[in-house]
């Protein structure tokens, strides 16, 4: 680490060939996909080479210290793409089209449902919102949400029940 913080090119190769396979195994078990997988790495050892005096001695090994950056990243690369997905399924499930309904009353009253739907669906926090839309629009699995996001199974089970009970609440029709 010395070399690497003087600025030695190959000290810098040195680790890369060490740790950079444990650290691809580390950000798959996170990120489930290579690419990301792979983008987590770089960034890591990207952010080593620019700032290599984050390294401290005292608080652990490298390898601890680089393989903990490679699982941030990989965690970071995670919810980015939870968040861009979750963008693109509000943006489809609040643009979704019938077929067509069968009369002008038809087409009305669909217009504003979904214009009601989409109304209380992007009022929700954006947790809540984005857990929605991943399970009942992208129909991925609680546990494939947790994965993608980065957040534990039970808090997106939570994020999940709440969202469709404020929307059950905000949605409701007084009986007539």
């Amino acid at each position: 680490m010395n070399a690497v913080c003087l600025g030695q090119a190959d000290a810098y190769a040195e680790l890369y060939r060490r740790y950079h396979r444990r650290g691809l195994r580390l950000a798959q078990s996170i990120c489930g996909q290579w690419t990301d997988s792979e983008d987590a790495v770089q960034d890591a050892f990207l952010s080593l080479w620019r700032n290599p005096r984050s390294y401290r001695a005292d608080r652990g090994t490298v390898a601890a210290w680089l393989l903990g950056t490679v699982r941030n990243r990989a965690i970071d690369v995670m919810r980015r793409n939870g968040r861009e997905l979750a963008r693109q399924t509000v943006a489809q499930a609040t643009c979704l089209e019938d077929d067509g309904p069968a009369d002008l009353a038809d087409a009305t009253a669909l217009t504003e449902q979904v214009a009601e739907v989409r109304a209380a669906l992007l009022r929700l926090p954006e947790r809540q919102r984005e857990a929605i839309c991943l399970s009942y629009y992208a129909g991925l699995s609680h546990t494939e949400i947790a994965r993608r996001v980065g957040l534990p199974l039970g808090t997106v089970k939570g994020q999940v029940r709440l969202g469709v009970g404020t929307l059950e609440r905000r949605l409701a029709r007084p009986s007539r």
